[in-house]
């Protein structure tokens, strides 16, 4: 029966462990899927938006010219790729 029991409970953990990851993993496609939503705007747009969000930005190409940028990553950060005013990509980091 004590055997029983502690086994029932690990597993237990181990399923609340399995669940606790897959919800992890939908917060950053969540996450990105919302960063898409910048796709379109013009960059002052963007800009508003990202710090409503609460969210770092940067611009990492300008008008097909690649910006000086530092190589951390910031996942509270977001990279905007701009053409004639408009924002045509945007990724984390």
């Amino acid at each position: 029966m004590k055997r029983f029991l502690i086994l029932t409970m690990s597993l237990g953990i181990f399923v609340i462990g399995c669940r606790d990851e897959s919800s992890q993993s939908d917060g950053v496609e969540q996450k990105e899927e919302r960063d898409q939503d910048m796709i379109g705007l013009s960059l002052s747009e963007a800009e508003k938006l990202a710090v409503k969000r609460g969210l770092l930005y940067r611009v990492t190409m300008l008008d097909g010219k690649p910006q000086p940028a530092t190589r951390d990553r910031r996942e509270n950060r977001v990279n905007f790729v701009v053409e004639a005013g408009k924002v045509l990509g945007v990724s984390r980091g």
